[in-house]
Parts: C-alpha cells; structure tokens; sequence
C-alpha cells in the first residue's frame, strides 16, 4: 500500500484556495466615470497605526487633463464621491508613463498627499495637493516652477 504524498495533498490544497479565491473575488470599479483614465498609483491609507483603505490616484483625460483620487475603505466601498474626488484640471497633455505617474502618500490621518506634474505652454511644474480623511481638497502648493518637469 502506497502512503499519500504529503507534499502532494498540500499543493493540491493550495491550489484549489487560489483558484476559489480568485472566481469569487470582488471586482470594485474606481470611477464610474466615462472618459478615459491614465498612470493610476496607489497607496495604502493609515489613520495612525491602522489600515484603513487604499488611496488611488489618476490622471483622466476630462477638462484638458485633470487629476482624481479615490479612497476605497478595507469592506470595498468607495469613501469619497463615487466618480472620485477631481483635485486639479488644466493639466495639459503629453504626459508618459515613464515619467508622468503621480504619487501618492498617506498622511496618516486618513488622507492623503498627492505630487503630480502640470505641463503647461510656457513651463513644467510640480505640485503638491492634499485631501483630508473627509475629502476636502486643500489648495496646491507649487513645489518646483519654470524648469523640466522632471526635475
């Protein structure tokens, strides 16, 4: 009589957790916006010692490019506005994904602190814009003006 390959049985098990996990995983939309969405980054959020979401941020090609974010909390239930929160418009265009992506932190109350880039006609500039736990939107604060923005 042949005994069971532990190893066998356990892979097998494993297998088959993956494979239920992922046929019953939840998709959780973003944005329920229509127009076109660009270089999305996220973050965990952290009130304190606590997870309590994810942040994630976007460029969308609306009102000549504009940036968004969202807060989903840890149960997938959107925090802030369904469509997400816009945080600056006017962004221009031209953007890659090799240099273009927007960061974003938390700031350890529950929201968050966003770098992006603005390409404007006469210059590239960097710019800094926090959204607090509630979803309002703090004026930017312009980091670096009138040189590449890549800088």
């Amino acid at each position: 009589m042949k005994k069971p390959n532990l190893a066998k049985q356990l892979t097998a098990l494993l297998f088959t957790i993956i494979i239920t996990s992922v046929s019953f995983a939840e998709i959780i939309p973003v944005s329920n916006g229509n127009s076109s969405k660009y270089l999305p980054a996220s973050e965990k959020s952290m009130s304190g010692d606590n997870q309590d979401g994810i942040l994630i941020c976007w460029l969308d090609e609306a009102n000549n490019g504009s940036l968004f974010v969202q807060k989903i909390d840890k149960n997938g239930k959107h925090v802030w506005d369904g469509n997400g929160l816009m945080v600056e418009q006017d962004l221009g265009s031209g953007f890659t994904a090799s240099a273009d992506y927007p960061s974003i932190y938390s700031d350890n109350e529950g929201g968050a602190l966003i770098i992006y880039r603005k390409v404007l006609p006469e210059a590239d500039e960097i710019y800094c814009s926090k959204v607090s736990s509630d979803g309002s939107i703090h004026d930017a604060v312009c980091l670096s003006s009138f040189y590449d923005g890549s800088n």
